[in-house]
């Protein structure tokens, strides 16, 4: 494993996102607007997700109920969540990724 590798299946599996949320402060009552970097990767494999996980040494692997019902094998997530790890993350393949460059480079810049 390696961070090219893990860079082409980001690319391929995974996405680089910002996720949105409201919060209510409860010492002023103020209502706040956070942006927390993500990455997140979807795939069949839970091997593949773990020796990301296990090479990275970051992130979560949690098993979806999304493809139950459908005759489908089960879907894995890997997820990036803390802010400073989802930097290092990025730092790491960026230099590797081809289609979602412009997405992380955003990320990495403006909110990490």
């Amino acid at each position: 494993m390696n961070w090219s590798y893990i860079a082409a299946v980001i690319d391929c599996d995974g996405t680089i996102i910002i996720s949105k949320k409201t919060i209510k402060l409860k010492t002023t009552g103020e209502i706040k607007t956070c942006f927390y970097p993500q990455i997140i990767v979807g795939n069949t494999s839970k091997k593949l997700l773990n020796a990301i996980q296990d090479f990275t040494k970051l992130g979560y692997i949690y098993k979806t109920n999304q493809n139950k019902n459908r005759g489908y094998k089960t879907l894995w997530m890997y997820g990036v969540y803390k802010k400073i790890d989802v930097k290092y993350f990025i730092k790491q393949i960026l230099p590797y990724l081809i289609i979602k460059k412009d997405k992380a480079r955003e990320i990495f810049y403006k909110y990490t």
